[in-house]
């Protein structure tokens, strides 16, 4: 089993309750490919998502995904990467970043972009909580908690990392906060 992220982008506002319900209404799919959803991010104004999955592999999630009707940009198998002390402060929220890589990076290339970053995301108070990189190490998506999203766009951009989209995210299915 691992790590499987569907990433999802909507023209009109979606509810959460909306895609829970379309996943739960094909349960039986879920449990016969051995999917189960572990947590799911949703841009504040409800048209980016990310969802992340314990499964297989990426195909049976996009079977699932299919089964349900739900819409995905892309699925991949990802691993998670943890940095050794996570903090989430009194009044941050959850700030998700997705990242089109320029080339193939691994475990140690992800963690070297984050460490050339690593100055520019404080004076920003951007703590990073941790990262989903894909196993062909051409995308990410990257948690963080800060004040607000505009903090985290100028650190990115002030330390020149490549991003996609980056949004303020309700977080669903999370004990971690």
């Amino acid at each position: 089993m691992g790590l499987i992220v569907v990433e999802r982008s909507f023209e009109e506002p979606r509810a959460f309750e909306d895609m829970d319900a379309a996943e739960a209404a094909v349960s039986w799919c879920f449990e016969q490919h051995r999917v189960k959803a572990l947590r799911s991010f949703l841009s504040r104004n409800r048209r980016h998502m990310v969802c992340v999955y314990d499964a297989p592999d990426a195909e049976a999630v996009r079977k699932t995904q299919l089964e349900a009707g739900l819409p995905h940009d892309a699925i991949w198998a990802s691993e998670l990467l943890e940095p050794p002390e996570r903090e989430q402060p009194p009044g941050y929220s959850a700030v998700i970043v997705q990242r089109q890589l320029p080339g193939k990076v691994d475990a140690q290339g992800a963690w070297a972009l984050f460490e050339l970053a690593v100055d520019c995301l404080g004076r920003h108070r951007a703590k990073l909580w941790h990262s989903y990189l894909s196993k062909d190490g051409t995308r990410m998506v990257c948690r963080f908690y800060a004040p607000d999203a505009e903090g985290v766009r100028r650190a990115n951009q002030e330390s020149e990392l490549p991003f996609v989209h980056i949004w303020p995210a309700i977080v669903y299915g999370d004990s971690e906060g």
